[in-house]
């Protein structure tokens, strides 16, 4: 699951990470804390079981790409003109990996 956390200030929303047992047990939970309004609004789980997330930043975007056990491995920022942001992660998927494509 994914979304934004709201920290006990409130002042802004933070990305938004969970996985989850089927029970419900929490297996990790990931909170990328930001100055900045942060929404995760997509997601791809890759063979390996690491997720990449979509990460709406004000006017802005990055992916970050969490680890299996939830630990974020690597982020890029990305630039959209206008706000023109693709409301879900094109995919392209192959025996090994679900990855984003660009458009």
């Amino acid at each position: 699951m994914y979304g934004y956390s709201v920290p006990e200030d409130g002042t802004r929303s933070d990305q938004y990470a969970i996985r989850v047992q089927p029970d419900g047990e929490i297996i990790w939970e990931y909170i990328g804390e930001s100055t900045e309004e942060e929404l995760v609004i997509d997601a791809l789980e890759t063979a390996e079981g690491e997720l990449v997330l979509a990460v709406v930043v004000e006017e802005d975007a990055k992916l970050v790409k969490l680890g299996s056990d939830g630990s974020a491995l690597w982020q890029s920022d990305m630039s959209f003109q206008a706000g023109n942001l693709p409301p879900r992660l094109p995919r392209l998927t192959t025996a090994d990996s679900c990855w984003p494509v660009s458009r």
